[in-house]
């Protein structure tokens, strides 16, 4: 289910049921204290898991839009938990039995996760200070975060690492790129 099933986009605990016994059999539980715990648990949740089944019924009704939710903006704190929640499945990464395909699909997962990150961010963060302060975060909670597949993602990892205002230069002028070709190709 890991592999076919769970997208970056996806981990949201409300669209799953666990069992109790394997999530206390496998020491599963939340960062606690921040935003966007989902992230991290659900990985590993799907990484641990022997059997998946999934079920079309409806079990819950999720509604957005309340005041202080993380999907009305972010901010300094709330880009800052998301950072330690992109550290935290950046651990899972070195987890033991994972097969090449789970740390290839949990890789690009994450990468998508950071993308998401740094375009709300540059969305609602004009400061290009306020904007280090998370780059700077996502370094100190993911030190070894590399994405080694391909030479833009190998730029992208050097320049994480050794030049972050270029970085997000980087990434400010991927966002454009993305935001031109949606124009042209209506998508």
């Amino acid at each position: 289910m890991f592999l076919h099933d769970l997208g970056p986009y996806e981990c949201f605990v409300w669209r799953t049921l666990y069992n109790r016994d394997f999530l206390s059999s496998n020491n599963l539980h939340f960062v606690s204290g921040i935003c966007y715990e989902d992230i991290p648990f659900t990985y590993e949740a799907y990484l641990k898991a022997g059997k998946c089944i999934r079920a079309p019924w409806l079990l819950n009704i999720y509604r957005t839009g309340r005041a202080g939710a993380i999907t009305t903006g972010l901010d300094i704190p709330r880009a800052c938990d998301w950072c330690i929640a992109i550290g935290k499945a950046w651990e899972l990464t070195y987890m033991e039995g994972l097969s090449e395909a789970e740390t290839y699909k949990l890789k690009e997962n994450i990468h998508k996760n950071m993308t998401a990150l740094f375009y709300s961010m540059f969305y609602t963060m004009k400061k290009p200070s306020q904007q280090l302060i998370v780059v700077n975060m996502l370094k100190h909670e993911a030190p070894k975060l590399c994405f080694d597949h391909g030479r833009l993602r190998q730029l992208e990892t050097w320049l994480f690492r050794n030049a972050p205002y270029l970085f997000l230069v980087f990434r400010a002028c991927i966002a454009k790129l993305n935001k031109w070709h949606r124009r042209l190709t209506g998508r």
